[in-house]
């Protein structure tokens, strides 16, 4: 079952991170969505933060690593 962290909505759009050991590895990673729901950029998943929490912050995003 993939983990999917508490979304941030910042500055208009919304980061969401998934994490899924088990299944399908090519949805992990670090996703950014404008307010219709369109993919505008992903990491892919050779950047998998793990279950980290995701913090913004003076116009900067901090995914924090969860091992």
């Amino acid at each position: 079952m993939p983990l999917i962290q508490t979304p941030i909505f910042y500055r208009g759009v919304l980061f969401v991170q998934s994490f899924d050991e088990q299944h399908n590895k090519e949805n992990n990673g670090l996703v950014c969505m404008d307010q219709a729901g369109r993919i505008r950029w992903r990491t892919g998943p050779e950047s998998v933060f793990g279950n980290g929490n995701i913090l913004a912050a003076d116009g900067l995003l901090f995914v924090m690593h969860g091992k």
